[in-house]
């Protein structure tokens, strides 16, 4: 997925003043962040890491691509993100149960679905494709998983506009 893309979908996340207060955080705490391999979770948080991304270059684009064209439209890429939302069981405040953990869901569903273009103008077409809940009993977790695919349009010599 491109950088800049992903950068912006964690940014959006992390300034949302309802969502930290779902997550009793504070706009700038930025519990949101790209999935790390091996490094430690610390709750309440919301991990993204890119899925599967097919691409589709639009008619004519030979020409672009042999010729570059600043500005000029490359492809359209079909990606898929997986949010991850992990919230402890092990205190008495808020976030603590599966409800709770259920309630950012339905946040992060209203700023991905509801409200693209709030957070950039470079994606659109958001849909779910996929979300489960579990309880892991070894560390005492709730952990959402949410998929989402959408769509975003690369541009010849600038990466996004």
């Amino acid at each position: 997925m491109n950088a800049t893309i992903f950068s912006e979908i964690i940014t959006r996340l992390n300034a949302d003043s309802t969502l930290m207060g779902l997550m009793g955080k504070t706009v700038g705490d930025n519990p949101c962040y790209r999935a790390q391999r091996l490094s430690a979770i610390v709750p309440p948080a919301i991990t993204l890491r890119a899925n599967t991304e097919g691409s589709d270059l639009y008619c004519g684009t030979d020409y672009v691509v042999s010729t570059p064209v600043t500005g000029a439209a490359l492809a359209q890429n079909r990606a898929t993100i997986q949010v991850d939302i992990w919230v402890s069981s092990s205190n008495s405040s808020v976030p603590s149960t599966g409800f709770d953990a259920d309630a950012i869901a339905n946040q992060v569903d209203i700023l991905l679905l509801y409200n693209t273009p709030a957070h950039t103008g470079n994606t659109h077409g958001w849909r779910k494709v996929g979300s489960s809940q579990q309880y892991e009993d070894e560390t005492g977790l709730w952990h959402n998983v949410i998929r989402y695919e959408f769509w975003y349009l690369t541009k010849q010599g600038y990466g996004l506009t």
